[in-house]
Formats: C-alpha cells, structure tokens, sequence
C-alpha cells in the first residue's frame, strides 16, 4: 500500500506543478489554486481563480465567497486538457480503494489528505505557487466537506490576512 501512496503523491506533484506552471503562463491574474475533490476517494484537479472572474463582485456582500471558495470558481481548463493532468489519478486510487468500501475518517481516507496536503506543501517549499502574501490563495478543498485538512491548508499555506478571510466565509463545525 505505501508504494501506491508514493505513486498518488509522485503523480499529483507532477500534475499541479504542469497545471499551475500551465496556469501561470496563461493567466496573468492568476490568484488561486486549489487541489480540489467532489470525492478524494475517486479523484483529485486543479481548479483556479483569478482576479478578472472576480470583477463584478467587488462590491456584493458575497465576494469573499467567490474569491475564497472553490465551487464559486469559474476558473477551468478545457476539461480534455484538464483530465490529460491528472488522468493518472483516478486509477491509482481505484488501485488503493481495491474492493473494501471508504468512509471519512479511516485511515486509507485520511492517508489520501495527507499525501494531497504533503504535494502542496512541498511545492510551495519549492515555489511553485510564488510568494505568500495577502493577494495569494492555496488550499485543499472538498466539495460538501468540513474535513479539518480544508481549515489547516487555509490556515498554513496562506498568509494570516488571507485566512481570516478565507475561513471568515466558510462553515466548519471544528474550527
């Protein structure tokens, strides 16, 4: 099990560090990015923001949303280019889930956060997502989740002004 682990986190690495390098070469207000799953158990993507999607929200009670939290976010890729990143993704973690059914909070579950919060980690030690400052924006995010890897990579990955805000427009239970 730990070799497929290693795979997950060999084959993400790459595909963020394509995705966001893509991203950055083509966006020139490039200000988010998220790993982002609607089911970590069944695939992982990049999904971005940038500043010009917000531009009619900057006076709404709701831009924090639409600046903060991913399923706002119109930032994507052609889906074909998209799925070319991470199309790796979804076969190693069939190969993990094998036949046993997963629920939050098992270790196989929590082992597949990890490994997405560790990519994330190194390649922002590795400068990939460019300074932190209160204008960038990096997290794991998971659709209909209140999982605590989503508040701890606000929390670690941004700046403290940043957080505040991102966390300010999002309901966690344990926070």
């Amino acid at each position: 099990m730990d070799d497929l682990f290693l795979e997950l986190h060999n084959v993400l690495k790459s595909a963020v560090k394509n995705h966001h390098t893509y991203l950055s070469n083509h966006c020139h207000d490039l200000y988010g990015y998220v790993l982002y799953a609607d089911d970590p158990l069944w695939g992982w993507r990049g999904r971005f923001n940038c500043e010009s999607n917000l531009k009619d929200q900057l006076n709404t009670p709701d831009y924090f949303v639409y600046r903060y939290v991913a399923t706002e976010w119109e930032g994507w890729l052609s889906r074909k280019k998209e799925l070319e990143m991470f199309n790796k993704v979804p076969g190693i973690l069939e190969n993990i889930r094998g036949k046993q059914e997963l629920f939050e909070n098992t270790d196989v579950y929590k082992t597949i956060l990890a490994t997405c919060y560790n990519v994330l980690f190194e390649l922002e030690a590795e400068g990939l997502f460019g300074e932190r400052d209160d204008t960038r924006y990096l997290a794991i995010f998971l659709s209909d989740s209140d999982d605590e890897i989503i508040p701890r990579s606000i929390r670690e990955f941004n700046s403290p002004k940043a957080a505040a805000e991102a966390l300010g427009c999002m309901i966690f239970d344990d926070l």
